[in-house]
């Protein structure tokens, strides 16, 4: 998005597909910081983070689409 061009923009997410295209990601636990990085990374250095990214596309399937609403 151009509008956020050049500036910092901090997001709240629960939702992996919200926040998989951002540069960097925090993945908080119990409030702990428990990884840092982008999608990429993230899937290659925190099983949290990939256990939460299977857990959502895997009720994305059983829901039978988007499962934001």
């Amino acid at each position: 998005m151009t509008m956020r061009k050049g500036r910092t923009t901090i997001l709240i997410a629960s939702r992996v597909s919200t926040v998989m295209k951002m540069d960097k990601i925090i993945v908080l636990d119990e409030g702990r910081l428990a990884a840092y990085g982008n999608h990429d990374e993230l899937m290659k250095t925190s099983p949290l983070y990939e256990r939460m990214v299977y857990l959502q596309e895997l009720e994305k399937e059983v829901k039978g689409g988007d499962s934001n609403g």
